[in-house]
């Protein structure tokens, strides 16, 4: 089963300062993330000075320099980083560090001619989907492969409140698409708690992006609804532990049942005094615990077979004590 990649946004909380973009991610890595991911853009590329956020995307944008070092310093802590360009000319730019994903950003999910280009650099795609319809994540997906069919894509599901509300998600929209479009599916949580995630995983989601912050009580536009460290600490492990429960299509034996293994299932023992030659039948074979003996999951075959020596009653029973059956 693929295990659930988890996000860390850095977007704009980093404030801009280059060494808390660092921290950000040594915290990441410590909280269990999967990935970080940064935001490349210059205000210049998807908005105008008339915009009320102006400066606060002026001051707190993604610089070069801070790319270099947030990419470097992931390397170093071995943890996935990539980003969400606004232009094609950024995800140009980010595709230098052979990223393993290209995030691309709810207000480009209708930019049919930037994806279609980003999907030509052959980088396994993320889509966001808030403020968008249907027939748009249709239309994206289409332009996608209509330039690159093979191109892994990953659908999120996203509201574009901050923060979001539990009814701001149609979580039956996660298996719709994993039928739709056979690509992974997962969900950009701008949700303030946990409680959704048990939804989401069992619809499917096994990518997860949550924004991020080093304290939630800075002053910024998107510090007061992402999760600090102990929050996204406690993010992960609950994504991880209902993944577990939601997650597997068959069932597993796991390591820690093995001891109870051999002290609850049963075995084979003679149920009477047997002679060796004599034939096993019903009335000299039982199945009784515990299980480190033939299992009694062989019961039926060894009804064919007879025992090969002489045998005292309540006896457990192993492979060289049965012939005529292997």
């Amino acid at each position: 089963m693929n295990q659930p990649y988890i996000i860390a946004e850095l977007g704009i909380n980093h404030n801009g300062n280059i060494n808390t973009a660092r921290e950000m991610v040594r915290q990441a890595k410590a909280c269990g993330c999967s990935a970080v991911k940064i935001q490349f853009w210059t205000p210049q590329e998807f908005t105008t000075n008339t915009d009320e956020l102006w400066n606060t995307f002026q001051d707190n944008k993604t610089t070069k320099e801070m790319a270099d070092e947030v990419f470097k310093m992931a390397e170093e802590l071995e943890i996935d980083c990539f980003g969400t360009p606004t232009s094609i000319e950024g995800a140009v730019f980010l595709s230098h560090y052979e990223p393993p994903y290209m995030k691309i950003g709810s207000d480009d999910t209708d930019n049919y001619y930037m994806l279609k280009q980003i999907a030509r650099l052959n980088i396994p795609m993320i889509l966001s989907t808030g403020m968008s319809s249907e027939k748009e994540v249709e239309k994206a997906v289409e332009s996608i492969r209509s330039v690159n069919p093979a191109l892994k894509i990953i659908i999120m599901l996203c509201s574009s409140k901050y923060p979001a509300q539990c009814y701001d998600y149609n979580e039956n929209t996660l298996l719709y698409w994993l039928k739709k479009y056979h690509c992974s599916v997962g969900v950009s949580d701008h949700m303030a708690g946990n409680e959704f995630v048990y939804v989401m995983t069992s619809n499917g989601a096994t990518f997860f992006e949550k924004h991020f912050t080093l304290d939630r009580s800075q002053e910024g536009q998107d510090h007061h609804f992402s999760v600090d460290p102990e929050g996204m600490t406690d993010y992960v492990q609950e994504i991880k532990n209902k993944h577990i429960i939601y997650c597997r299509n068959h069932k597993v034996l796991r390591e820690d049942e093995k001891e109870e293994f051999k002290k609850y299932k049963k075995s084979l023992w003679t149920k009477t005094a047997v002679k060796k030659n004599e034939e096993i039948s019903e009335e000299n074979l039982i199945g009784l615990r515990p299980g480190s003996g033939i299992s009694v999951k062989h019961y039926e075959k060894c009804l064919r077979g007879t025992f090969k020596r002489n045998i005292q009653a309540g006896v457990m029973l192993d492979w060289n004590d049965i012939g005529g059956v292997l």
